[in-house]
């Protein structure tokens, strides 16, 4: 089960005291017109504790720790997305080269406020995971270098999965494109879940033989139009085989219902 909520920095939510161009292509909106609002941008983030869509995911986790259902706590965007919704594409690829210091401040606000967010989240929900997204490829290469990446994005990366962990919970990422480059970094800033290992960009081969038995792949993106039903019945009796078993596994190792830190080993 998955409980979703938009993303924490939400300037929509915010009451900033400018206007922004709502218009035109997804990725050419600019919020952040001005890095001299920065300030102003990080003070009016939001309080977790005064979300009501936050509170409102409380019997939702409810019905599934009833129903001894594994629960993902959920929103999208990290450290590349979000800045491009805030900045546009353009400038965000740009700012990697000469806005350095307002990239550092601005991820460094965003993380915070995601390590609150996940930290309400954990008390409140008491999520086994955290699944999030940013969509760090293209079809051939990640969207910037792993220099870069290591250099402005990875130690974000770190920090959110330190607070994920620190709840016993696991790390899931969605990220589309090829970023064969950037495991490395994903396994070591501690990424436990890797999703889609995209087709066509990504050779699952590959990947599995150099990263396997160090981070899991959720593979494939969804059921495609087209497929057979007996299929997708095949596909969830043995989903529904080999988690009943490692789920089992795990009980015995934690005593009753399984410990988080135990699921981690059958997620591998």
């Amino acid at each position: 089960m998955q409980p979703f909520i938009e993303n924490p920095v939400d300037p929509d939510r915010m009451n900033l005291s400018w206007n922004w161009e709502r218009g035109g292509a997804h990725d050419s909106q600019i919020v952040l017109d001005d890095w001299a609002r920065l300030d102003e941008f990080i003070d009016r983030l939001p309080d977790p504790q005064k979300d009501p869509d936050l509170a409102a995911l409380v019997p939702v986790a409810e019905r599934a720790h009833a129903e001894d259902r594994y629960l993902l706590f959920s929103f999208w965007n990290l450290f590349f997305e979000r800045p491009w919704m805030l900045r546009g594409m353009e400038n965000t690829l740009t700012d990697f080269y000469l806005e350095e210091e307002n990239v550092i401040r601005l991820n460094d606000a965003m993380c915070a406020q995601y390590c609150r967010y996940i930290d309400c989240a954990a008390r409140l929900l008491e999520p086994d995971g955290f699944f999030s997204s940013d969509d760090l490829g293209h079809q051939t290469s990640p969207m910037m270098s792993p220099e870069i990446f290591h250099r402005l994005i990875y130690p974000y990366c770190v920090r959110v999965a330190r607070s994920v962990h620190n709840h016993q919970m696991h790390f899931w990422l969605h990220i589309c494109g090829d970023n064969t480059l950037l495991l490395p970094d994903l396994i070591s800033a501690g990424v436990d879940m890797f999703h889609p290992v995209q087709k066509h960009t990504m050779d699952e081969a590959a990947v599995a033989r150099e990263f396997g038995g160090r981070i899991g792949f959720l593979a494939g993106n969804g059921i495609v139009a087209g497929t057979p039903l007996e299929n997708v019945d095949a596909f969830l009796d043995e989903a529904m085989i080999y988690g009943t078993t490692h789920r089992n596994a795990a009980a015995r190792v934690g005593g009753g219902r399984p410990e988080r830190v135990a699921r981690l080993d059958g997620l591998q």
